[in-house]
Order: C-alpha cells, then sequence, then structure tokens
C-alpha cells in the first residue's frame, strides 16, 4: 500500500469506527425499550435484562454491519473529495482502481467479521434469548398467583382472581380460553391450584360456577353451571433448542432439506458478500462532483442499500416458498448487482475518474 493509500486508509478507518459506533448505539438503545417491556410482562428476569439486550443486539448485528463500510467510505471519500484531495490524486494518475484499494482493506476485515457473526455468532444469540423469554415466562407461571392481575398461561389462555387468601385459595376466578373458533369463559367464586412441573400443567379446581362457551358476534352458545370443575392450564416448556430457522446452527441449515431452512442458509452466506459487493459500490457513490458538499452522494447512497437490503429479505422469504426459482432468483439478485458495481468501476477506469 503507498503513502497515499495509507492516508486514505487511515480516514476510512476513522469514519468506519464512527459509523459502526453510532449505528450500534442505535440498535442497543432501540432495544431497551422493547426488552423491559418483556420484563415487566414477566417474559425476561430482570436479573440478565443486560445480557438479554446483547444477546438480541447481536442478533440484529449482521444487518447493520454492511452498510457501514457504505456509510464510511462515502463520508470519507466526501470529503476528500470536498476538500480536492481526490482530484489531486487523480490529475496526478491515480485510477479508481487505487483509489478502491484502501476500500478493499477495510471491506475484507469487515466481510470476515460479518461473516463469523451471522453464520454463528447471530444464531446462537437468538436462540439463548429466545430460551430465556421461554425459562422466565415458565418461572412466572409457577409463581404464586397475584390477586387483581390478568395472567397470561400460553396462548389464548388468561387468569384474573380478584383476591387470595391466606391459606391460598382463590376467590372470584375468571379464566378465558381459545378453543378453535370458540372462547371459553369460566368464572367461579373459589378455587384451588395445584401446580404440577412434570406434566408442563397447572391443575385448577373451581367450584360454584358457571362455564360459557361460543362463537364471539353470534348469539349462539352454551352455558353450564358447575359444582366443581377441574381444568388443566398449560406450563410453558423449557426448551432445549431452538425451532426457529433463524435460531438454528448453520451447519444443520446446510445439511436440511427444508426450503425455509436452506433459504436462511443462503441468506447467512450473502450476508458477508454484500459488505464486500457494497464495498465495490462505494467507490462510485462516494465521488462527488465540483462544487458538491461531502454529503451531497449520502442520501442516494442510503436508497441504493435500502433498496437492495430489502430486496434480499424479500427474496429471501420468496426462496423458503419456491424451492425451485426462488434461490435462483436470490443469487441472481447478488450477482446483479456485483455486476453493477463492476460495470460503474469499468466505467470510470475508462474515462480516468470514478463516478
Amino acid at each position: 500500500m503507498t503513502l497515499l493509500q495509507r492516508h486514505l486508509f487511515r480516514g476510512l478507518l476513522a469514519s468506519w469506527l464512527s459509523v459502526t459506533a453510532v449505528l450500534v448505539a442505535i440498535l442497543v438503545f432501540s432495544q431497551l425499550p422493547i426488552t423491559l417491556n418483556r420484563a415487566a410482562l414477566h417474559e425476561i428476569q430482570p436479573g440478565i435484562l443486560a445480557k438479554f439486550v446483547f444477546w438480541v443486539s447481536v442478533a440484529n448485528l449482521p444487518a447493520v454491519l454492511p452498510v457501514t463500510v457504505l456509510l464510511a467510505t462515502v463520508l470519507a471519500y466526501g470529503r476528500f473529495g470536498s476538500d480536492g484531495e481526490l482530484s489531486a490524486m487523480r490529475t496526478s494518475g491515480c485510477a479508481p482502481t487505487f483509489l478502491l484499494v484502501p476500500i478493499l482493506w477495510l471491506a475484507v476485515p469487515v466481510m470476515a467479521l460479518q461473516a463469523f457473526i451471522a453464520l454463528y455468532f447471530a444464531p446462537q444469540s437468538l436462540c439463548n434469548a429466545a430460551m430465556e423469554r421461554g425459562m422466565a415466562a415458565r418461572t412466572a407461571a409457577l409463581a404464586p398467583i397475584a390477586a387483581g392481575k390478568f395472567q397470561s398461561y400460553g396462548p389464548g389462555v388468561v387468569l384474573f382472581v380478584e383476591s387470595v387468601s391466606s391459606d391460598g385459595r382463590l376467590q372470584n376466578v375468571f379464566i378465558k380460553r381459545d378453543a378453535a373458533e370458540a372462547v371459553e369463559v369460566i368464572v367461579a367464586a373459589r378455587g384451588t391450584v395445584q401446580p404440577r412441573p412434570s406434566d408442563n400443567v397447572i391443575r385448577i379446581s373451581l367450584d360454584a360456577g358457571k362455564r360459557y362457551e361460543g362463537v364471539p358476534g353470534s348469539a349462539a352458545y352454551r352455558l353450564v353451571s358447575f359444582g366443581n370443575y377441574e381444568a388443566n392450564l398449560p406450563l410453558p416448556v423449557i426448551q432445549s433448542s431452538c425451532n426457529r430457522a433463524d435460531a438454528r446452527p448453520s451447519v444443520e441449515l446446510f445439511t436440511s432439506d427444508d426450503p425455509k431452512w436452506r433459504a436462511e442458509f443462503n441468506n447467512r452466506l450473502a450476508l458477508p458478500l454484500m459488505v464486500l459487493i457494497l464495498a465495490l459500490l462505494a467507490l462510485s457513490l462516494s465521488t462527488t462532483k465540483p462544487r458538491e458538499g461531502p454529503y451531497a452522494r449520502l442520501p442516494f447512497a442510503l436508497l441504493v442499500f435500502f433498496v437492495y437490503s430489502f430486496a434480499s429479505i424479500g427474496l429471501t422469504t420468496y426462496s423458503g416458498r419456491q424451492p425451485t426459482t426462488g434461490p435462483i432468483a436470490f443469487w441472481s439478485l447478488h450477482v446483479g448487482v456485483t455486476m453493477l458495481g463492476l460495470f460503474w468501476l469499468w466505467r470510470a477506469q475508462l474515462h480516468g475518474g470514478a463516478r
């Protein structure tokens, strides 16, 4: 690397560190309201709030890293161009490929970091967060029932108790359960609960109550009065592994025949490549014209990134639904954007300046 290229690289590195710090801070702080709300709902143990925010932030980091190289190049090279340094370099015979070398020196390590996070660390962090939420939900469900508070027990099951006596008996109990298209509502004067963790249920026994069952919006419903009624409320099951495709190890996705898992694996492979592809585009997107400010090309660069990123996300979903044509369309997008970057570089090389 020549003296001029080292000068450009130092400017790029300083710009990348600043951009990355700002974007990571935004990513972390954007998770705080969601995390605090989940902690208030007993979906997360208060003692691991910082760890949970870290897991979720790492899981979302692969979506942020590709744009850091693009923004760093647009900001740094825009400033160099505004100061006249790039014009002086071109006048002295520096071709666009000469200016591309410092960008690649920055992009290659970032691409390696992106590959490690996207293929290993991000799915593991997402799985840790999901399992922690399941464990916290189970712990909350096994805690003593609180009076005057609606408590959830699995999808579509809500329990409300007006008061709890000193011996643990429930007074004025309300239960709502969803069953297919119908809704079941149970009210009782008294009740008791018996947790059965080994069966993943809480056994509840109710006395002197009524059971309503019907379809919301319909006048037809069934009413049953009872002296004693027993029901099981489901307990959240602690998972030893994650079933979501984006939380599974990359090795399992690679060996799977499931189209959705294969689409997720292709997406993970493409994320590090996006760093290099955007670095290739960055040179053309960062060069300003005479009398333009250093940030003149920033809006267009962001537009290119968002169109490219959203198209990649959309084609990932399409690949999971169309296993035959989906992967072809997905990789055609990345090949097409790469060819566009090479074409812009060739044209700039042909005319003796980056555009």
